[in-house]
């Protein structure tokens, strides 16, 4: 079921088309015969879906959303005023995160392009551009032989030049209808009157939108004008008419009427091509508008199985996965030292969803006929279970190769069973690919030489894993990730174990080539960032294919140590340590080329020093993770 909230307590200039839009989706949604109805104090139940206006909705009525496990849908983001004013990004992002805290948010929908683009800034939930003159039921009004009692339908905002653009024409002897957006009916009363619909705008993107989504329906009668022209303009002497300035729009009109109307035909096939080709439009238009089937939008529901789920990656990429979507969430985790029991879960308030299911389980062994039944359907498996510390890995090789072999093996054989699986995403590392000497970052198919057995392990289950996909057709995507740091990281991994001795005025080894003078890099990337991208190939990644995930910029060792430092007003106190000369097993440098990813248009939602000052300011304010 599909509510409309529109309790409105915002200024009653926006009411209107709003009141509008909302009209519009309901006509829509009954067209495809999907139950759709207003609500304004009702809650709706599990798996139902909410499309409401911003400024009606309270932190109660979120909560109340939340707990009832509702679907939201936020229309007018509100950040417009705060986007404006770089010193208040933040508040902008607290104002978003009210959503994402307390909601099942699963779209943005704004009626300004500008609000659009700033909002993908801050925040990963996916965010779209709806005009508030989304007119879903002006289909088939338009009637060409109606008589017509106007020449012109000037349209849009009010201002006093546009009522100067209106005198004009009318000196010129031209019977002009006024409209603007906010009068909700006037498209639709008066289109089957006039000659032409003249639109005004003040921003080219939103003039664009409402050309694209007019065009079908009146095509050669609309003329459109904007006050801020781009550059690009076309001579309308060219038959390609698009917008003129204020100062020779009036003679622009009139050469535009004196067409016949093949003439205008052949102008409005050449202003919708040239839109089309500078504007690919329809990006920035949710679903629900761009006419596809509704269950694509209304039925999201999976179910994703998570392995490793309690541990830092899994934890974040669960948390990814609750705030971004409505899957439902099966977590099968042994519970290691490493994962520090439900503790992650807790702190993310995950883990008392009634969405997330967890399975304190040791993947050495197959899943039961219970535990199966237990688990249900299962759309996507991420399978992150794996041991990791390469120290423990040299000091018992035995653990590892068959924890981080057998493990895969169990979840491949498992997979097999699945009917419906959609994508077996297998979560390995860039170590498969051993040191990356000098400036060298390597693909995706480039070959393995992984120096220890932990990267031993993971290499030879990734072999597993494409046997799989070619013998049993396991529809299969494997991700190569560099290091991670984030919040809740366990305090044995460098980043927090620097913090930790930072503060207590400890001095640090930095592991260096064996002339102690130059440090050991990484490419360090935010498990947020991680769990971003997995969720972008989730959507986006081919099946068979493997993607790098590689961090924003290379560090070293000790530039590192030093950041923290910096962020925390400590002074730095290490030494430079030939660790890998005693220790072999250790490489200096690792590098992913992760060029595929970018290509598909991911983009890191978090930047690399921004992030590490928050994680280690919010690792201060916590210090219980460096006590683990």
């Amino acid at each position: 079921m599909i509510y409309l909230y529109n309790k409105y307590d915002f200024h009653k200039y926006w009411a209107p088309p709003f009141n509008n839009l909302l009209d519009g989706l309901k006509i829509y949604f009954n067209k495809k015969k999907i139950l759709c109805e207003y609500v304004n104090n009702k809650i709706p139940s599990e798996n139902d879906l909410i499309i409401a206006i911003s400024s009606t909705i309270n932190t109660n009525l979120l909560k109340e959303m939340t707990i009832n496990n509702c679907k939201l849908i936020v229309l007018n983001s509100e950040c417009v005023n705060l986007s404006n004013n770089k010193t208040n990004i933040q508040k902008s992002k607290d104002y978003m995160n009210r959503y994402i805290n307390y909601s099942n948010l699963i779209q943005i929908w704004d009626y300004s392009l500008k609000n659009i683009n700033f909002l993908k800034k801050i925040t990963s939930v996916p965010c779209y551009y709806v005009p508030i003159t989304y007119l879903p039921s002006f289909e088939n009004i338009y009637n060409n032989n109606t008589k017509k009692e106007y020449d012109i339908l000037l349209f849009g905002c009010t201002s006093d030049r546009r009522a100067s653009i209106r005198h004009n024409l009318i000196k010129k002897g031209f019977k002009v209808k006024f409209g603007t957006w906010n009068d909700s009916n006037i498209l639709k009363d008066y289109v089957n009157k006039v000659k032409i619909v003249i639109i005004i705008h003040y921003y080219e993107d939103d003039l664009c939108i409402d050309y694209y989504r007019l065009y079908s329906l009146i095509s050669s009668k609309i003329f459109t004008i904007s006050e801020m022209p781009s550059n690009d303009q076309i001579d309308p002497n060219m038959n390609k008419l698009i917008f003129s300035k204020y100062d020779n729009f009036v003679d622009t009109c009139c050469h535009y009427l004196s067409k016949t109307q093949k003439e205008r035909d052949e102008i409005s096939n050449n202003i919708y091509n040239w839109w089309k080709d500078k504007h690919p439009i329809t990006k920035y238009m949710p679903p629900l508008v761009k006419d596809i089937k509704c269950n694509s939008i209304y039925k999201m529901t999976k179910n994703i199985l998570i392995t490793g789920g309690c541990g830092f990656i899994g934890h974040h990429f669960v948390e990814h996965i609750h705030k971004s979507t409505d899957w439902n969430i099966i977590i099968i985790d042994k519970l290691s030292y490493a994962s520090n029991g439900f503790e992650r879960l807790r702190d993310t308030k995950t883990l008392d969803s009634k969405r997330v299911k967890v399975f304190p389980i040791d993947l050495i062994n197959p899943l039961s006929d219970g535990i199966k039944k237990e688990i249900g359907n299962v759309d996507i498996i991420v399978h992150m279970a794996a041991e990791t510390h390469v120290d423990n890995s040299i000091k018992d090789p035995k653990l590892f190769i068959k924890n981080n072999i057998d493990s895969t093996y169990n979840m491949l054989e498992y997979a097999r069973e699945l009917k419906n699986l959609e994508i077996f995403f297998y979560f390995s590392t860039d170590e498969v690919f051993g040191p990356a000497l000098n400036d060298t970052l390597f693909k995706e198919w480039d070959r393995h030489k992984p120096t220890n057995p932990y990267s031993a392990s993971k290499s030879a289950a990734e072999q597993i894993c494409i046997s799989y996909e070619n013998t049993y057709k396991v529809p299969l995507i494997i991700v190569n990730v560099m290091n991670a740091f984030g919040e809740r990281q366990h305090v044995e991994k460098f980043i927090p174990l620097c913090i930790k001795k930072i503060m207590n005025n400890e001095k640090i080894s930095i592991h260096s080539y064996p002339d102690k003078k130059t440090s050991g890099t990484r490419f360090y990337i935010h498990a947020r960032n991680i769990a971003a991208a997995i969720y972008f190939l989730i959507k986006n990644g081919k099946l068979g294919e493997k993607y790098n995930i590689s961090g924003e910029r290379e560090v070293s060792n000790l530039e590192m140590a030093q950041l923290i430092a910096n962020f925390m007003d400590k002074k730095l106190n290490y030494e430079m340590v030939d660790f890998h000369t005693n220790r072999p097993g250790h490489d200096l440098r690792y590098g992913l080329d992760g060029s595929k990813l970018f290509n598909l248009g991911f983009k890191l939602p978090l930047n690399f020093e921004d992030s590490l000052r928050k994680t280690v300011h919010w690792t201060l304010e916590n210090k219980k993770w460096l006590e683990i």
